[in-house]
C-alpha cells in the first residue's frame, strides 16, 4: 500500500521532532564534558568539578522513565499529538533556560540546583518524546510500512548528535576567554529556541493518530481493562522477593540492589 500525504508528514514531523529533542540533549552532554565543571560546580579539585557536571548529566537519565509514564499517560488520554507537542515545548524551554542560568561565582549554590532541576525536564521531556514519536509515526503508517514509518523517528536520534557536534565544534574552537568569560557557551542552548519554533510549527499541523481517534470513540469494556488482582499479585511478589532476599538468604547489600534492579526491569 502506498503511504498517504498526512503518513510521511507525520513521519518528518517525528524525525524534525526527535532531532531538535536529542540535539538539546546532547549539547547538554558536551557542555558537561567541556566547560560545565567550571561553572557550575565550584571547586580546587578539578576532578571533583567534573565529577559534578557528570553526576548532572546522569540524572537525565535518571528522570526518563517518569517522562515515559507521564507522556504516555497523557498520550493515552489526550491525544498523541499533545503529548508531543508539550514534550518539544518542555525541551525546548528547559535547553534555553539553561542558556540563561548565572555560573556558580554569580549565583552560588542556586546555579547548580537550578542547573539539575532544568537537566531533570530535560530527560522527562526526552522520555516521553522518543516512544511517543515512534507511537504516532506508527499508527499513521499504513500496513505493511509501519516499521519503515517508524524508523524516522530513530533516525532524529545521530542527527540531533551530529547537529549538536557541529554547532559545538565551532563554539569550543573560539578562545577560553570568549567561551567562558563572554557567555559564548550559551549560544548552543540558546539556539534551541529557535529549534522549537521549527518544531512545534511542524506538529502543531498534523492530524490526530486515527488508532487514538478510533479508541476515544469506542472506549475500551470493563473486562479488556487490567485485572486488579493480578496487578496486585504481581506487586506483593515483587515486595516478597525483595524481603525474602534481604532477611532470609541475608545478601549483600550490593547483590540485594542489583535483584531488586532486575525486579523493576
Amino acid at each position: 500500500m502506498m503511504p498517504n500525504s498526512s503518513a510521511k508528514k507525520v513521519a518528518f514531523a517525528a524525525f524534525i521532532g526527535t532531532t531538535i529533542e536529542w540535539y538539546d540533549f546532547y549539547i547538554y552532554a558536551l557542555a558537561s564534558v567541556l566547560i560545565f565543571g567550571q561553572l557550575f560546580f565550584h571547586s580546587n579539585n578539578q576532578f571533583v568539578q567534573v565529577l559534578g557536571a557528570f553526576a548532572s548529566f546522569a540524572v537525565g537519565f535518571l528522570s526518563r522513565p517518569l517522562g515515559a509514564i507521564i507522556f504516555g499517560h497523557i498520550g493515552d488520554r489526550l491525544g498523541r499529538k499533545k503529548s508531543l507537542i508539550i514534550t518539544l515545548l518542555l525541551m525546548g524551554i528547559a535547553t534555553t533556560c539553561v542558556g540563561l542560568l548565572p555560573s556558580y561565582q554569580q549565583a552560588g549554590i542556586i546555579a547548580p540546583i537550578l542547573l539539575v532541576g532544568l537537566r531533570i525536564l530535560q530527560g522527562i521531556a526526552v522520555g516521553g518524546e522518543w516512544g511517543g514519536a515512534v507511537l504516532m509515526a506508527n499508527e499513521h503508517a499504513p500496513k505493511g510500512l509501519k516499521n519503515f514509518f517508524s524508523s524516522f523517528a530513530q533516525w532524529g536520534s545521530p542527527a540531533g548528535n551530529i547537529l549538536a557536534l557541529l554547532v559545538f565544534s565551532y563554539i569550543i574552537s573560539l578562545p577560553t576567554d570568549k567561551l567562558i568569560d563572554n557567555g559564548y557557551w550559551r549560544i548552543p542552548f540558546l539556539v534551541s529556541f529557535v529549534l522549537l519554533i521549527v518544531g512545534i510549527i511542524a506538529r502543531i499541523t498534523l492530524t490526530e493518530s486515527p488508532v487514538f481517534i478510533e479508541s476515544a470513540n469506542h472506549p475500551i469494556e470493563l473486562s479488556q481493562k487490567i485485572n486488579t488482582n493480578t496487578f496486585l499479585l504481581y506487586l506483593i511478589i515483587f515486595i516478597y522477593i525483595g524481603l525474602y532476599n534481604s532477611i532470609m538468604v541475608d545478601l549483600k547489600f550490593l547483590k540485594r540492589l542489583l535483584l531488586k534492579l532486575i525486579n523493576v526491569i
